[in-house]
């Protein structure tokens, strides 16, 4: 699960290829398709098919690493990251 779209969570498939072709998923949805604001990286991996050097949710920080190697900066990963869910939850839940 990797995007929000205005805000609310929405599911897009990563397919199990290598961690560089799920960076490449999050570039399109960030930069393409959905904006910088509309995707979050989730952990429910329960029943997904996870790409090849993730593994888990131990293994975002080798997304994080072909994030960086597609030249996303600090402040766009610590969005992908947590700030857009803290945004989404922080509204659903209020602060």
């Amino acid at each position: 699960h990797l995007a929000l779209a205005h805000g609310e969570p929405v599911e897009v498939l990563v397919d199990s290829g290598d961690v560089d072709r799920a960076g490449e998923g999050v570039e399109d949805e960030a930069r393409e398709a959905r904006g910088e604001d509309g995707v979050a990286l989730g952990s429910d991996f329960d029943g997904a098919m996870i790409p090849d050097g993730l593994g888990s949710a131990a293994g975002l920080p080798n997304l994080v690493a072909a994030l960086r190697r597609r030249q996303f900066g600090d402040a766009l990963i610590e969005k992908i990251c947590f700030e857009n869910w803290m945004r989404v939850l922080q509204r659903t839940w209020g602060a």
